[in-house]
């Protein structure tokens, strides 16, 4: 885990003002973590998250720890439990690497006639430019 994280945040409640309470905001936070190989999630969880909230509060001069009162943390041993997929992972196989792009799994199975694959796991990679670009590439396969 880095200990200088890429932080994605997305507030819908700023353009749809009924997905909170009114006067207050619904984060989502995601931060890139390594598949679970057998780690301590519930430590990583914790030092994750004070790794996230210590580097919002510098960045936004805020104290972030007493405006959340409720939340849900998914991390790869939860969403292996919830999704059934490999290791927890939401990409699919490792991007890293100068050879990953070329190890994806086909958007096709040549064994199994008319079964298709969409989505981050798969041809061309994650993320939703590229899950849409799977789609693409799967309809006009079909």
């Amino acid at each position: 885990m880095s200990e200088d994280p890429t932080i994605y945040i997305n507030i819908t409640s700023k353009m749809e003002k009924n997905q909170a309470p009114s006067g207050m905001e619904n984060w989502f936070v995601m931060v890139n973590v390594p598949h679970d190989i057998g780690q301590d999630w519930k430590q990583e969880v914790i030092k994750i998250k004070n790794s996230i909230i210590k580097k919002l509060n510098r960045m936004m001069n805020v104290d972030l720890n007493k405006y959340i009162i409720a939340e849900d943390i998914l991390h790869p041993k939860k969403i292996e439990q919830m999704t059934a997929s490999y290791t927890g992972s939401l990409y699919g196989t490792s991007s890293n690497g100068l050879f990953a792009a070329f190890l994806r799994h086909p958007n096709f199975y040549n064994k199994i006639k008319n079964l298709y694959f969409v989505g981050g796991s798969v041809h061309p990679g994650g993320g939703i430019p590229l899950c849409l670009k799977s789609a693409k590439i799967v309809s006009e396969m079909i």
